[in-house]
């Protein structure tokens, strides 16, 4: 019986390092030599699983596609009803070292789509995604509010939760946290 292939395996090691090293040197920092020893692979090896640069970072960024839009859509089949209830999803810290690595996967490529055109068509559609994903959920939970108000609370939501996220590299910062909580609670309490 033939050996089973392990190049999906690979495959899924090599992405996964690729988004270590992503998230830990940005796009451009994620070099060959990193990307295979933290992926503990031989560097030759990397062309022969995932391709060449481009289809790394291709492959790369269509997993954060994926895992974003299966985020939105757990959002989404929430129904969520009180704000509280979006506010501990956004902040809980049991799911904060792995949105985190997201949200810093996410702004590195935002800054490496500043030299790459279809890179940032990509990251504009997945924002504007984001974006109106989270102006449903607002709708949803205030039907009565303006569309205009509930734009303007969706954008403090998510500037919030990206700020937030995008410092637990830093530390956990337990009391900065705690305001960035009561910020989304009042910003959520003038929908009513």
């Amino acid at each position: 019986m033939p050996r089973p292939s392990l190049k999906q395996q690979r495959k899924e090691e090599i992405l996964h390092a690729y988004e270590t090293c992503i998230a830990l040197y940005g796009v451009e920092g994620a070099t060959l030599q990193k990307i295979a020893e933290t992926a503990g692979i031989a560097r030759p090896l990397l062309r022969h699983y995932v391709g060449n640069n481009d289809e790394l970072l291709n492959q790369a960024v269509d997993r954060f596609l994926v895992r974003s839009d299966a985020q939105m859509n757990q959002f989404m089949d929430l129904n969520l009803q009180q704000p509280d209830e979006l506010i501990d999803i956004l902040l809980d810290y049991g799911q904060a070292e792995g949105q985190a690595n997201d949200v810093t996967i996410a702004l590195a490529l935002m800054i490496a789509s500043q030299t790459r055109p279809a890179l940032k068509l990509k990251m504009n559609q997945w924002f504007n995604q984001v974006s109106h994903g989270f102006d449903i959920l607002l709708t949803r939970m205030h039907p009565q509010a303006e569309v205009s108000q509930v734009k303007a609370i969706s954008a403090g939501i998510l500037g919030i939760y990206f700020n937030v996220d995008s410092l637990l590299p830093l530390g956990h910062f337990t009391a900065y946290r705690e305001h960035a909580r009561q910020a989304m609670q009042q910003l959520l309490l003038t929908l009513k």
